[in-house]
């Protein structure tokens, strides 16, 4: 049979979100699971792993990748029940809905569905027909239609949601081993042992998941990297009427200069620069200082997550498995705070992957069970992510490069387009597989090293 992509594509959608959100915790009501078998089965399964001493970032993806692996293998089978479910439903809502001389004439059609697709133990047709028959009038006539449409549709739930059962019996009887295949072990135990060896993999997946701010050394070093090059002359505001926040020096009132002229408070001056919190002078033409105080909240709100992972061949060994660790803390990290995570990766070509989409499950699964090989076009990443973040639900994400940074510095015309962005509330993160110098961290918001 061939599955509609919508439907594809909307379960796969549907129940990879019941997944993540029961692995962070996040159990269904009694009535969800009551009316779904499916999702009964997903939030049993993962109560059941919950509940053993395994509950480690590398453990829950591989169990998502094996339900989502399991919920592949029945969509077929379940396609065709829920056709064959809504299809009956819809006859049901068309026999219920018209009038008494109708449903006379539709009877005989009704009554051939009935004996083909029920037992007279599930839905007795016979007993109807004859109740019907020793009826005394129109109003007995419609009471035991009501009551027959009632049976009818309680009988096509249950047979949905048994052929459902006996679905998941067949294909579920083990959703999660600790074996998952060798292969598969080996690599999560690898990922697991890098863990523990870099414990600042974490650190930095909280950062960029705006959980942990860095401190406030780390914030003036990047609010001095991103200051104005020079204060401009204030301009006369004329028909001034209120104050607002933002950037535009020109626009300056005369207080704020206080701060450069302390060497002690000059730090403070930069810092309300790069965050847009000066205070301006604002009238009617100047709408756009009024716009930069609106957009201040926005700009320190937590948007998507974009990892760019260098998977050429001098990231082989010890530094593909760090990438790979670090981007599962990271998609972590995006599931437990419902953010986007946009995967890029780069050797020859870069290639994006949105992760927040569960139908990609299988390109991540495939993403970390491949080696990394191949050259380095880091100009190619840079420009893809650059386009992401054009993108409307990406306009405020962090970026992080994950590389051992063995490539020349960007074309200038790059790096000003990277600017542009850090202006407009992106970050860009780097974390270097070594320890060397790098002149890409003179674009970078903070460069770690491991």
């Amino acid at each position: 049979m061939i599955i509609d992509n919508g439907f594809r594509g909307t379960m796969l959608e549907y129940y990879g979100g019941v997944i993540d959100r029961c692995l962070l915790g996040e159990a269904p009501s009694y009535t969800e699971i009551k009316d779904d078998p499916v999702l009964g089965y997903l939030a049993y399964s993962i109560s059941e792993f919950l509940g053993q001493d395994v509950q480690r970032p590398l453990w829950k993806q591989t169990l998502r990748t094996d339900l989502m692996r399991f919920l592949e293998e029945i969509l077929e089978l379940y396609y065709s029940v829920i056709k064959d479910y809504h299809k009956q439903l819809s006859l049901i809502e068309q026999f219920e809905n018209i009038p008494l001389q109708e449903k006379m004439m539709m009877w005989e059609h009704v009554y051939g569905i009935i004996v083909s697709h029920y037992t007279i133990d599930e839905l007795d047709i016979e007993t109807y027909s004859q109740l019907l028959l020793d009826a005394d009038g129109e109003s007995d006539i419609e009471a035991i239609w009501d009551a027959f449409v009632n049976d009818w549709r309680k009988e096509n739930q249950k047979k949905k949601d048994d052929k459902v059962r006996s679905i998941i019996e067949n294909y579920g009887n083990n959703p999660f081993n600790k074996s998952f295949g060798p292969r598969d072990y080996r690599i999560n135990k690898e990922v697991e042992a890098t863990n523990k060896q870099y414990p600042i993999l974490k650190e930095i997946a909280e950062i960029i998941g705006r959980e942990k701010e860095l401190n406030t050394a780390e914030e003036m070093q990047v609010i001095r990297k991103f200051q104005p090059a020079f204060v401009s002359e204030h301009a006369t505001s004329n028909e001034s009427e209120i104050i607002s926040l933002g950037d535009r020096v020109s626009h300056l009132v005369p207080t704020e200069y206080s701060f450069l002229a302390d060497i002690d408070l000059e730090h403070l001056f930069y810092y309300k620069y790069a965050t847009k919190n000066l205070l301006l002078y604002s009238n009617m033409e100047q709408t756009a200082s009024a716009q930069s105080g609106k957009n201040t909240t926005k700009k320190l709100q937590a948007g998507p997550i974009i990892a760019c992972i260098d998977t050429s061949s001098s990231m082989s060994g010890s530094p593909e498995k760090i990438a790979k660790c670090m981007l599962l803390q990271l998609l972590d990290v995006a599931k437990r705070n419902n953010r986007k995570l946009y995967l890029i990766t780069f050797a020859v070509r870069a290639q994006a992957i949105d992760l927040s989409n569960p139908n990609n499950w299988r390109v991540l699964n495939q993403f970390l069970n491949n080696r990394f090989s191949g050259g380095t076009s880091p100009e190619a990443m840079i420009n893809e992510a650059l386009t992401t973040l054009l993108k409307t639900d990406y306009a405020l994400a962090d970026v992080l490069i994950v590389s051992d940074f063995i490539f020349k510095l960007p074309c200038t015309t790059t790096i000003e387009s990277i600017n542009k962005a850090h202006k407009n509330g992106a970050r860009f993160y780097g974390l270097m597989i070594g320890n060397r110098p790098s002149a890409c961290e003179s674009f970078l918001t903070k460069m770690w090293r491991v």
